[in-house]
Order: structure tokens, then sequence, then C-alpha cells
């Protein structure tokens, strides 16, 4: 009779409880159900006994449902407020039936840890979800009414602003209308109109003097003038031996006739040609210019500015090495008249060098004078012609003689850096460690620098670099961070990019470095530019250390709780050749994430993707799992580190064998049921 009232009291507690108690065998059917199931998924008790489990759960839920409702663990390390997504009974019309459910579960063992089954609890979420729901809307519609009634108080504060504006600007507008009335104003506009007239005039005399000046031949520079020559459909030099050009930019205008210079340039030109047809050696000639300053630097002044804007231009005429064989008849070349070329520089005040060794290369260098101050500079205005009175003279006579800001013919436009970039083909020393490669500064700007390197230049990681810029009279000393830039595979030569970075200088060193630049930019004074680096910075030698097992207090970031554990593992893994081996181990520790083993049969390191089998033989030491039938477990995993163990004596060595490794595993791609064994 207790008994029967225990039950029936039992009975009645889990029928009066808003929850759904069930109870599950070992195999995971349903042995009791609540009849609150009926009110929730439609199904009665009777309906649900002897069914598995899945029967409420959807066919997409079913891997996390697994462990989960049928739940095997016990006490506090059972299922506890996990959220699942149950289905109900099919109705007539098809319609699918979901519910959010909350799980409570805990698995069931006879005295012997036999597993019998499990029992828990179902409770319903939809209501609190819902009324989740509707509180987080309400939140929601208070902050928009906070912001709605925020922003009617900025309107109102704008509102009074504006007003106020618009009063002082109607009182300023009444200032001004009284202002113009008191003015005169003919007057004013009479003599307006007199400058005017003045200032035409004054425009009319100084076209024509640019006009007379033009005529002279001044305003053209040497590239103009050997492009004229080359491109001339009168002249065989294109023909009769290949040219190639290396023509500097932004070069100074010539002083002397423009005419004057093309004939000295095509005789200079026909000369060199002449001499290699009549010594035997058709080869290209390269035909390069550039601006030179003055020849030599004072040893009393050893300051790097300001720097002489440059003299001269100089024409260089080089024999290559590369042969050219006209592709139609050339027509006769003029005589190789040297002094006759001689007299033409001359008259052009500019200087003629010539080198001819027997066994080569021929070299030709002409140097012509350029202007050194801008047109508008020397250009003399014809102020005694001037009809007008004399006093608006000196304001004219300013705007004309003002210089011309030399870096509007040299700016980028549109230029995104902070400072704009110079070309150059200075030379660069770049060491790494403690080898050294040669380069060429690509550009130059007051925020960096780009160099070009060949492409055996080793890669290098971002890190900082120690740059040291080399002149005749000093060096400038700067700190910056360099970094590898990659280059397209079709650059031809294939070259290497190295982009550095200075950081910001100070005024004095700024001030210098700014003055190296507008060298650079005028070809006014060579320099070379040093930049020291680390052979392998401390960031890369810090990843690339091996992590030691036995020194955890250095690094450890693990995220998963690490368990110290030795169970016998069997490693199946593959060359590079393709060879397969499986290896025994034993692990040292375990987590969810990875594990580290302890390998005696293989001393050379590890590394790619293998496979970890758990052994499930029992014996002395590893008495294996207490349920009965469970499979043996493999795990994919990645080999992240590996290091020699010279200390510790392996358990499978031999003696005289190699040392053993420790080797550190991260697991790869776990299912649900993988991590829900790993947690058993």
């Amino acid at each position: 009779m207790t008994l029967e009232h225990a039950l029936e009291r039992h009975r009645r507690l889990v029928e009066s409880l808003s929850d759904i108690a069930y109870e599950l065998d070992a195999s995971g059917c349903f042995v009791a159900v609540s009849p609150g199931i009926v009110t929730l998924l439609g199904y009665s008790p009777d309906e649900l006994i002897g069914l598995p489990y899945t029967t409420l759960v959807p066919p997409n839920q079913e891997s996390v449902a697994r462990y989960r409702l049928n739940e095997r663990r016990s006490g506090s390390r059972g299922t506890s407020r996990f959220e699942l997504t149950l289905r109900g009974k099919p109705t007539q019309d098809k319609k699918p039936l979901a519910l959010m459910a909350e799980v409570n579960a805990r698995g069931l063992y006879d005295t012997l840890r036999r597993f019998l089954g499990t029992v828990g609890l179902i409770r319903d979420l939809s209501q609190a979800k819902q009324q989740d729901t509707t509180i987080h809307q309400l939140r929601q519609q208070l902050q928009h009414r906070d912001a709605l009634l925020a922003l009617a108080q900025q309107v109102t504060l704008l509102s009074q602003q504006l007003h106020d504006l618009l009063a002082s600007l109607s009182t300023q507008s009444q200032k001004l209308l009284t202002t113009i009335r008191n003015a005169n104003l003919d007057s004013q506009a009479e003599t307006l109109a007199s400058h005017a007239a003045e200032a035409t005039n004054l425009g009319a005399q100084l076209t024509q003097a640019f006009q007379e000046r033009g005529d002279r031949g001044y305003g053209h520079t040497i590239n103009e003038v050997l492009e004229d020559v080359l491109t001339s459909t009168t002249s065989a030099i294109v023909d009769s031996a290949g040219i190639i050009r290396q023509f500097s930019s932004h070069l100074p205008p010539l002083v002397g006739n423009r005419e004057q210079a093309k004939e000295l340039v095509y005789h200079f030109l026909s000369s060199a040609q002449t001499y290699l047809r009549t010594i035997g050696r058709a080869h290209r000639l390269v035909l390069s210019t550039r601006a030179v300053g003055t020849s030599s630097i004072s040893a009393d002044a050893p300051a790097l500015f300001p720097l002489a804007p440059p003299t001269e231009i100089e024409v260089e005429l080089l024999e290559s090495d590369m042969a050219w064989s006209s592709q139609s008849p050339a027509a006769s070349p003029p005589s190789f008249d040297l002094l006759g070329l001689y007299e033409l520089v001359r008259r052009l005040d500019g200087t003629l060098d010539l080198s001819a060794p027997m066994q080569g290369p021929f070299r030709m260098i002409l140097r012509l004078p350029v202007v050194s101050r801008s047109p508008l500079e020397i250009l003399p205005l014809p102020m005694a012609d001037s009809p007008t009175p004399p006093a608006p003279a000196p304001d004219i006579k300013r705007a004309a003689t003002a210089p011309v800001p030399a870096a509007d013919s040299d700016r980028v436009l549109q230029e995104r850096r902070h400072s704009p970039r110079i070309l150059s083909t200075l030379p660069a020393t770049i060491t790494v460690g403690s080898t050294t490669w040669d380069g060429t500064i690509s550009n130059l700007s007051l925020g960096g620098a780009c160099i070009t390197l060949p492409d055996d230049f080793p890669t290098v990681s971002p890190q900082d670099a120690y740059v040291v810029i080399k002149t005749a009279v000093g060096i400038l000393e700067l700190q910056g961070r360099a970094q590898e830039r990659s280059v397209s595979i079709q650059t031809r030569p294939p070259a290497t990019q190295l982009i550095l970075t200075f950081e910001p200088p100070k005024r004095e060193e700024g001030t210098v470095l700014a003055s190296l630049i507008q060298a650079a930019r005028e070809q006014t004074l060579p320099f070379s530019l040093e930049v020291l680096l680390a052979a392998e910075p401390q960031d890369k030698l810090i990843a690339s250390k091996p992590i030691v097992p036995g020194e955890p207090q250095d690094y450890d970031l693990r995220e998963a709780v690490r368990v110290t554990l030795q169970l016998p593992v069997w490693l199946d893994l593959t060359d590079s050749v393709g060879r397969s081996f499986r290896l025994q181990a034993l692990t040292t520790n375990l987590s969810r994430d990875g594990a580290c083993i302890h390998l005696s049969a293989r001393s050379e390191p590890l590394n790619g993707i293998v496979t970890l089998h758990f052994a499930t033989t029992q014996n002395q030491k590893h008495p294996g799992t207490h349920e009965p039938g469970a499979p043996d477990a493999a795990l994919t995993a990645r080999v992240v580190w590996s290091a020699p163990d010279f200390a510790t004596p392996g358990e499978f060595r031999h003696p005289g064998s190699e040392p053993a490794l420790w080797v550190g595993l991260r697991f790869q791609g776990l299912s649900g049921e993988d991590r829900a064994l790993m947690e058993h």
C-alpha cells in the first residue's frame, strides 16, 4: 500500500508540473512522458512510449540533440538549460509544428555503473521568447521617443540661433546701404577705368616683348631640339644607326638660337655615325641628356643649401654593345669635320669632349649653357615708352619681376600623398644581416622612398629600418619603416621593390632632407642611400620558435582547458614522398582543441595533416572506458610544432636510438559527435 501511495504521489507531482518530464531507456526510447506533452507537441504519452527520442527532433537538429536529450552524463556534468527546437505531431493539413524548448537531462546508472537511461525536463520557451521580443520592441520605441525629443530640442535651439543671425544680417545690410549712398562711386569708377586702360597697354607691350624674344630663339630645351633632328625627314640618322634615347625631364631652356642648336646637334650625331662606319663598328648609340651644375663645391662652404640652379645641359652620345644594321639604304653621310663641329660649339658658348679608344666605346659629351633664371626675371620692361602716368608703374614692375615658383611646373595633379615624389636613379645599398644588396632609388619624397632591387632579393617582413643618406660633405640619419611591395611577374627584367616610410624628422633634419630632394630633382648634388635591416625580424623569430611543453608559463594561448592525461594513441601520417606510416605514441595533455603527444619512433620533425587514433584496448595502465562497445575515435589534426626530446627517456625508445619528439597537434573540423566524445 505504501508503494502504491508513493507512486500515486509521484504521478500527481509530475502531472502538476508545467514542464514535460520524460525518461529514456539505454537505447534512447521513451519509457515515460508526462501528460503535458499533449498541449505542447500534440503527442499523447502512450504514442511516444517505445519510440526513439529522434521522433521529437527535426532532421536538421539531430546532430545538435545527440547526447543532449539522451544525456549519458550524471550530476553537474549533465545537460542544463540547453535550447533546442522540437517538432510536434503532424496536423491534418500537414503544417509543421515547431517548439523552442529548454532541455535539462541527466544519465541514470545502477550501483555497478551500468548505463540505464536518461531522465529530463522539457520547458516551453515560446512564451518567454515572445515576452522578450515585446520588451525589446517597447525598449526600442522608448529610445526612438527619446531621440525624437532630443531632435526637437536641437531644432528649437537652431531656430533661436538662426533668428539671431537674421537679425544681425538685417542690421549689417542697413549699414552697408548707408555706406554705399555716402560713397562717391562715380569718381571711383572713372579711376578704375583709367587703370584698366593702362594695364591693357602694358599687357600689349609685354606680349610684343615676348614675341621678339621668341624670334631670337630663346625658350627651347635640348630635348625639343633633339626630337626635331631625330624626326626630321631629311635626316638619315635613325635609318643608318640606331639611336637609344634616354632623356631627362624638366630640363631648363637653352641659351642661343634654336636653328644654330639644331645644326650643332645634327653634326654632333652625324660625326659620331661617320666615325663608327669608318672604323667598321655599326653599333647603336645611347643618347642621354641631363642638367648639371657647377663643376666643384667649395670646401669652405660645406652647407648643402642654398643649392645652385643648373648652369649647363650635358648631352652624352655613347657607343653601346648592340649591333645595328640599316633596314633601308642610307644617304651619303656628311664628311667627318671635327674642326667645323668645334666651331659650332664655340658659337653657342659650349664645350665638347671626345673619347675614341681603339677597342671602344666611342663617347662624345656636349655641354651647352642654359637660362639660369626664368624669362620673366631677365626681361626688361619698356617703362620709358609708356604714356601712362608713372604712379602705378612700381606695382606693374613688381608683378612682372616676381619669380615664378619652381615647384608649380613639376607639381603632380591630384597627388594623394602628403609630400610630392620626384623620380630618381640614385644608388641605394640595402644591408640585410651581413649581406649587402645594390639597388636604385626609383622615387623619393619627404615621407619616404621606393627602392628597386634585383629579383633575387630575399623576402623581408615589415620592420623598423635605419636609413642613412650620404653626400660628399656629410650624412643624414633617419628612422623609418620598411616593407616589401609585390611587383607584377610580367615586369622585365624581374625586380623587387622595397618601400621606406620615414618617421617625421626634426625641423633641422627635415630642412636638410628637403634640400637633398630638391638637389635630386635638379641633379646638382649626387648622394646615396643606405638602409640597414634585420636578417629576421623579432616578431618572426618569436612566431617560429618551437614551443617546449616543459615551459607553459612562456606560451599558453589556448582557449580550452588542458588535462594532463597519458593515453596510448596511433598516429597515421604521410611523408613528402607519399609513403604512409602508423606510429605509436603517448598523449601528455589533452583538450577539446588539441593535444600534445610524445613520439619515440621518429626523430625528424613532423608537419602537415595527420590522423590520431585513440586505442580502446584495456591494460593495467590504461583500463579503457566504462562504456562497452565504444568505437575507436579517429580525429584529424594539424601539426603546429615539434621539438626533439633530449632529456626525457622514451618508454618505447631503444638504447642508442635517436632522440624522441614532442609534437603539438590542433584538431581540424571536429563534428558535434566528436566534441561530445572529447567532453566525455
